[in-house]
């Protein structure tokens, strides 16, 4: 029987979080990774404009559920920061194609 990656012990607790919630997460995650100048804040509030969640969505209460996710799933940033890690240690060696990933469409 094959070994359980360290990450699959902590999926549990994302497949018990509301779909609406883990669809904010990944928007106001990724809107503020790509544009970090965009605050948490209001890419939640965009999120629920954008959803049209304004009026059965409190902001606050959206902000706390955003916060609480983001401490379930800090694992997830340092698998982040181990790969762009890896990245670096790679781009340095002698061999530059070394570490390329190859995306298939």
């Amino acid at each position: 029987m094959s070994r359980q990656k360290p990450f699959e012990s902590k999926l549990p607790a994302f497949y018990k979080k509301n779909a609406i919630d883990l669809v904010m997460f990944g928007y106001v995650k990724g809107m503020t990774d790509a544009l970090p100048a965009v605050k948490i804040c209001k890419a939640v509030e965009r999120y629920l404009c954008e959803f049209g969640l304004e009026e059965d969505y409190p902001a606050d209460s959206a902000m706390r559920t955003y916060t609480r996710i983001c401490e379930d799933f800090l694992w997830l940033d340092e698998i982040k920061k181990k790969n762009s890690n890896n990245n670096l240690r790679s781009s340095t060696q002698k061999d530059p194609g070394r570490g390329l990933q190859v995306i298939v469409k």
